[in-house]
């Protein structure tokens, strides 16, 4: 023994552990990707969706969280009259906190709410929203002008 300390070394032990620890960094480098590129809400690239028809454009979070308050907006292109009928889906997994600008009516139908806007061209209506739960893909039923939207959010907890 020359200048050191001799310790019995379980090499294979050792290889395993460092390729264990590598795994475990690439891992939490993908988490950091995910959440950097939106995939944990609160923005980036993947974080909201967009659907576009002929009376405008809706944009809404595509990757929310549980109880923490999100934003639909709905980009109005034409002056005509816009009638969005939410449907139970909708309503048992957001509260809906605020209305701007408030719609013209609002009737309870047998499948959700329906509200009647006369927007301006150009103007924007925000529906600002709260989830009750923890929601994987659920098929959210959303009609503006009778054209269905079938948006698909996905609320982490």
């Amino acid at each position: 023994m020359a200048g050191g300390i001799e310790l019995d070394e379980d090499r294979a032990f050792q290889r395993r552990f460092w390729r264990a620890e590598r795994i475990a960094w690439l891992f939490f480098a993908l988490v950091i990707v995910l959440a950097l590129a939106g995939f944990t809400g609160s923005g980036g690239w993947f974080a909201e969706r967009s659907v576009v028809m002929s009376s405008g454009r809706l944009h809404y979070p595509a990757v929310g969280r549980w109880q923490t308050p999100d934003t639909f907006k709905f980009a109005v292109e034409t002056e005509e009259r816009l009638v969005v009928e939410l449907d139970h889906a909708f309503l048992d997994l957001y509260e809906i906190r605020q209305l701007s600008p408030e719609p013209e009516a609002t009737t309870p139908t047998a499948s959700g709410i329906s509200l009647d806007y006369r927007p301006a061209a150009g103007s924007v209506i925000r529906w600002d929203v709260v989830p009750r739960e923890a929601s994987i893909g659920r098929r959210l039923g959303v009609r503006v002008n009778g054209t269905p939207l079938h948006l698909r959010p996905l609320v982490l907890p």
